[in-house]
């Protein structure tokens, strides 16, 4: 062999190697003696003998003698023998077992976790490695030449050949069997003939999506998507498409296989399991797949519903690089449904009827990885497929694992950003979803997130009327025992401070008088200024009336009140309302300096403008003496007392003898 194929250069300088027609005459007259040597006992022999094969393979020109001799002799050294069954799209690795099958007998289905015994024809994995090698230098060396014919009475053992090594034991023939299999799928050639196995090739190959190794793992998702994609183009269909929904471990609900009824039935997820891999690099691989997939199936509206979430998962991945992919394949959806839906673009356009201005919280920036707001084809293209999935999303937030929570969760704040505005045909059950884990421990802040995205595109007018009962007790919880009710109402409060955080103000001023009505309600004051958790959540949430009320002095309040109803309104009583439920919150200072601050901080935004209505102290007094004074006279002293920093000395002593003196006569 270093006759023949000599590494060192001679003194020249030029190459000391046979010329390429010298090496054809002398493969001729080696080429059988070579092939016997496949079949020898001894390890090194066959070694030799394939490594010289590969190198004549790749310097001779006239490969068609050889081919006759070369594949009878390398699929005798195969692995186990499989048949492909064309048509249930299977290969079958029992044959025995796969033919009592096919005669009515019950076989027992593998599940996802049984390990499938393997057999080998050759004990060495690196001889196993070097035929590959060598049968690959075959196909590409006729491939390089457009030579495809030649192969096409060998066709069948080839991929037989390459899924043999593709399911092999040993991890580096299997990475090399599976990229053969993907530039065979991928090569323009071989697409009428490749698109028959595409689906028994991709449903033999699942099981290497869990692989240990991430090489492995990053192999198959490149060979499956290859394959996948292969055309079939006389079905305007991919030739793998079928086995998607294999890859999703998906079955309609009425269709139940007959060996269901009588043993346990295992279907895995697999693209799921490859959205959580560790590994980043093996999900920056599969969203490229699923690009791919997307833009360029022949079918793949079809499966556009499916492979959709698994896309916009990436939007919420830790990893950068697979955000960026993630957009830009969305923004490449986007520009194709434009060119497809021309006119239905233009009308919106034309019309505005898609994210009108003034609606809709638009100025605010978009969280990462966005930024700025989708195109409009990207939009459209999104939102008819969300609402397909969108309750799978929510009842994925009831799982009882917290990865998955997190993962539905971060979905959920994807589709929100591109559902916009039509969220709202959808917002009770996103609203009950809010409410049941505002709190959370471990996605309370990304459900805040999701709820303050709803409020932007949503008019509030549709969720105060959702939100709201949790909050005043119209739901049921006024029933509960009083922990379990204040807590109820705790979850409605972060969840209204959320979606008021996101909806533009202008939006919220007709509902200003509501929003007050519920937030100063005597019995969730009281509780709040006993407990510093549910104080901590009502006072956030009164921040948003209390600015609307100090923007101009609550004018455009009491316009958007005179347009809704007809009538003029001072707002004396909302203010009054409010700076009484301030006050009584200022006794949480005893329990929490902090959370009194906060109070004060409330108080100090809203005392101003109670100046317009006769004063803090007169309306503050006018207020408490209103209410039922025995019951509450106790409580009116301590929030005149701890309202003293905001009325003059003199006021806060008459008030207070006032109030003494009322309090002594009843």
């Amino acid at each position: 062999m270093s006759v023949l194929f000599p590494e060192n250069k001679s003194d020249a300088g030029e190459p000391a190697e046979l010329d390429n027609d010298v090496l054809s005459e002398v493969f001729a007259e080696l080429q059988k003696p070579l092939l016997r040597r496949l079949g020898d006992t001894a390890e090194k022999c066959r070694e030799l003998s394939a490594i010289m094969l590969t190198k004549f393979i790749a310097r001779c020109e006239d490969l068609g003698p050889v081919l006759p001799y070369l594949y009878p002799a390398v699929m005798d050294r195969n692995s186990d023998t499989f048949i492909f069954d064309l048509q249930n799209n299977e290969m079958v690795r029992d044959v025995e077992a796969h033919e009592a099958k096919q005669r009515g007998k019950a076989i027992p289905l593998p599940d996802g976790g049984t390990t499938l015994r393997h057999t080998v024809r050759e004990p060495s994995e690196e001889v196993r490695l070097l035929l590959c090698t060598m049968l690959a230098t075959l196909v590409r060396s006729f491939t390089r030449r457009g030579l495809h014919s030649m192969l096409g009475p060998y066709f069948h053992d080839t991929v037989m050949f390459f899924h043999a090594c593709a399911v092999d034991p040993f991890p580096a023939l299997r990475i090399e069997g599976m990229r053969m299999l993907q530039e065979i799928a991928q090569e323009r050639a071989f697409e009428n003939t490749m698109h028959h196995y595409c689906t028994a090739l991709v449903r033999s190959l699942m099981p290497a999506l869990r692989h240990r190794r991430s090489a492995v793992k990053i192999a198959a998702i490149r060979c499956i998507g290859a394959l996948v994609a292969c055309p079939y183009r006389n079905k305007c269909k991919g030739g793998g498409t079928d086995a998607i929904v294999d890859l999703m471990g998906f079955r309609e609900d009425n269709v139940i296989p007959i060996c269901a009824f009588y043993q346990g039935e295992t279907r895995l997820n697999y693209l799921g399991h490859l959205v959580t891999d560790e590994n980043a690099t093996v999900r920056l691989e599969l969203y490229k797949v699923l690009g791919n997939w997307l833009t360029g199936l022949l079918d793949r509206w079809d499966h556009a519903v499916r492979l959709l979430p698994f896309l916009l998962s990436a939007l919420s991945d830790s990893f950068e690089p697979a955000q960026n992919a993630a957009l830009e394949t969305l923004e490449e959806l986007g520009r194709q449904y434009e060119e497809e839906h021309h006119d239905e673009i233009i009308e919106k356009r034309q019309y505005g009827v898609d994210g009108a201005q003034g609606r809709a919280n638009y100025n605010k920036p978009l969280p990462s990885p966005w930024k700025s707001r989708p195109r409009l084809g990207t939009r459209m293209y999104v939102r008819q497929h969300c609402r397909r999935f969108l309750h799978t999303v929510l009842r994925e937030l009831q799982d009882w694992k917290a990865t998955t929570r997190g993962h539905a969760v971060g979905l959920l704040r994807t589709m929100l950003v591109y559902m916009e505005e039509h969220v709202t045909m959808e917002l009770n059950g996103i609203i009950d979803t809010y409410y049941r884990f505002a709190v959370d421990a471990e996605i309370q802040e990304r459900i805040a997130e999701c709820a303050e995205l709803t409020g932007r595109y949503v008019d509030p007018d549709a969720y105060l009327t959702l939100i709201l009962p949790h909050i005043e007790g119209a739901d049921g919880s006024r029933s509960l025992a009083t922990d379990a009710r204040w807590t109820a109402t705790g979850r409605g409060l972060v969840v209204l401070g959320a979606l008021l955080d996101g909806s533009l103000p202008t939006c919220v001023v007709p509902h200003f008088s509501t929003l007050v009505r519920a937030l100063s309600e005597q019995q969730l004051v009281r509780a709040a200024s006993q407990q510093p958790s549910l104080c901590r959540r009502l006072v956030r949430v009164m921040r948003h009336p209390v600015m609307l009320l100090s923007t101009s002095n609550g004018r455009a309040a009491a316009d958007a009140h005179f347009l809704a109803t007809g009538r003029l309104n001072s707002l004396r009583h909302e203010a009054g309302d409010l700076l009484v439920s301030a006050a009584r919150l200022l006794v949480i200072g005893d329990v929490d300096e902090s959370l009194a601050r906060e109070v004060e901080a409330l108080l100090d935004a809203l005392v101003p403008v109670t100046n317009s209505f006769g004063g803090p102290g007169h309306l503050l007094c006018e207020r408490l003496t209103r209410e039922q004074a025995g019951s509450l006279g106790s409580e009116a002293l301590a929030a005149l007392g701890a309202f003293h920093k905001w009325m003059p000395s003199e006021e806060t002593q008459d008030l207070l003898q006032k109030e003494a003196v009322e309090e002594e006569d009843y």
